[in-house]
């Protein structure tokens, strides 16, 4: 990872791995984050209807924020990070000009790659659904659907999921069929 700073680095893995938004990462207690399966509760941005349980998905994302909880921990009420927003932004342009991306990446983007690859990794529109926080699957259907793998590749999808290494059982996802 080009994020040099560990916080603003273990913060947009859990972004990245999560699709949750930055305010609902930043507000993240100890006690919210269950370390062996990396589920957490995630306050929702508009509504506390949109409160959920989401999961970081993504097992080197996981690895990274379980490195930083690890490293720091703290009572259950006390917050995981205490990185500033503008801070972390900052991280993140640092880190897009360093590796020599186009500029204009935002944290907010993590949730559209985080939408894409896990479709991508055939989990379904639902789940996808839930851990951004839509009230239904209908946004991702009309967003992300293209990146739905077919019907052909789930073989491939099944084959490398089962056969790569897992650190944690929150990287143990079942299967689901998108759509």
């Amino acid at each position: 990872s080009c994020i040099v700073n560990p916080e603003a680095r273990a913060l947009h893995a859990l972004m990245c791995g999560s699709g949750v938004e930055i305010s609902a990462a930043l507000s993240l207690k100890h006690g919210e984050i269950n370390r062996e399966s990396g589920e957490f509760r995630a306050r929702g941005t508009k509504t506390v209807s949109r409160d959920r349980t989401a999961v970081v998905i993504d097992r080197f994302c996981w690895s990274i924020v379980s490195e930083w909880q690890s490293q720091h921990p703290g009572l259950p009420q006390s917050p995981i990070f205490r990185i500033s927003y503008d801070a972390a932004r900052s991280a993140l342009k640092d880190a897009v000009l360093a590796a020599e991306l186009p500029a204009g990446y935002r944290s907010h983007d993590w949730r559209h790659t985080f939408a894409v690859q896990s479709l991508k990794d055939g989990y379904s529109y639902q789940l996808v659904a839930r851990q951004l926080g839509h009230k239904d699957a209908s946004m991702v259907v009309r967003n992300y659907g293209k990146y739905v793998p077919s019907a052909n590749d789930y073989g491939t999808i099944l084959t490398e999921r089962h056969t790569a290494p897992s650190e944690s059982p929150a990287n143990q996802a079942p299967i689901r069929r998108a759509g």
